[in-house]
């Protein structure tokens, strides 16, 4: 077992507020699927985020039995099955004197996500409607659930390795040159050097970043945070249960088992851990073959928040690229100072 090390002095920035004060300007989005389209921004969020070449959106009325919906919708935007995904809400109002009653609901029930209000019509007769905001398209989730939305983002979402740098759309994320970096995210309170040569794109709603790796790799790494899954078993440890889910997560794109070849408890200070190597046949996409994939997960819990850092590719490149990856991985730290 590596023995890790603590880095001290880092600044920390405290956000003291969340909502900013409402900005009832609206802002006609210019590309994708809903251009045209009039948004009014709620505190923070940035209309951009809507020409994302890929998306979940929930636009619902402005109603009580709606704002369920959202924190249900919201619940699924910091799973391990959507990491990487953008989620944002539109509520729809009859006129701007609303708003300021939607942005006071927002406040009250904590809603985190990007928010907006509209006075276009995007519903018709409907009470609400979830989409996939997928290249140019928007498909609507048909009897919305927990399982219908997963599903729907495991299959439309296009694979991050087919990517290409400049191709990689800067609404959805925010790119980041990289020379060895350091990457402290303030709001879960976690830390990781990313490897030479490699850039990364921060998610909007900044629970972790997504790595770019150098052209000619295709090895996928990512680093995030999400409220602690529980177990039914109280005995279960608490990192393995969030690994576990993760694993759960990639069935969706293997053939056959997730197959563990080893596991470790890892120790970061005081905090416990579960680190665990894994293989499976990765399904091809697009008339590509099914190829054997290798990778590796790192787990932490720390008060109630899952702190985790995974990387995976074909399986004669992350042996090439062990020495690398496990640096990468050691780096990883579930607190800052």
């Amino acid at each position: 077992m590596k023995p890790r090390l603590w880095r001290h002095g880092l600044s920390i920035l405290v956000v003291l507020n969340l909502w900013a004060a409402l900005v009832v300007v609206g802002e006609v989005i210019q590309s994708g699927p809903w251009s045209g389209r009039t948004l009014l921004p709620i505190g923070p969020s940035d209309p951009a985020i809507a020409e994302s070449a890929f998306a979940a959106a929930i636009v619902c009325r402005h109603a009580s039995s709606n704002y369920e919906r959202l924190a249900l919708f919201e619940s699924l935007s910091q799973t391990t099955s959507t990491m990487g995904t953008p989620f944002f809400a539109v509520i729809q109002v009859a006129n701007e004197d609303q708003i300021d009653v939607v942005e006071e609901v927002a406040n009250q029930r904590g809603i985190r996500i990007p928010l907006f209000a509209t006075t276009d019509d995007f519903l018709g007769s409907r009470d609400f409607a979830v989409f996939l905001l997928t290249q140019g398209r928007v498909e609507e989730i048909p009897e919305f659930s927990a399982d219908r939305l997963v599903g729907a983002i495991a299959s439309k979402r296009p694979s991050f390795s087919a990517v290409q740098v400049g191709e990689a759309p800067t609404t959805s994320s925010v790119v980041l040159p990289a020379r060895n970096p350091l990457y402290v995210n303030q709001r879960y309170e976690f830390s990781v050097r990313w490897p030479k040569g490699w850039n990364y794109k921060i998610a909007r709603n900044n629970d972790g970043a997504v790595g770019v790796p150098p052209s000619g790799s295709a090895l996928e790494a990512r680093v995030w945070a999400a409220p602690e899954l529980k177990s039914s078993d109280p005995t279960d440890p608490p990192a393995y249960v969030q690994i576990k889910d993760y694993l759960n997560y990639l069935k969706s794109q293997a053939r056959g088992d997730i197959k563990v070849e080893t596991k470790l408890k890892v120790f970061d200070g005081d905090i416990e851990g579960r680190d665990y190597t894994y293989t499976y046949i990765r399904a091809g996409k697009d008339g590509k073959p099914d190829e054997k994939y290798r990778g590796r997960v790192q787990a932490f819990v720390v008060d109630g928040v899952a702190k985790m850092i995974s990387v995976e590719g074909p399986e004669d490149e992350f042996k090439r690229e062990e020495d690398t990856i496990d640096k990468f991985i050691y780096s990883f730290h579930p607190t800052i100072e």
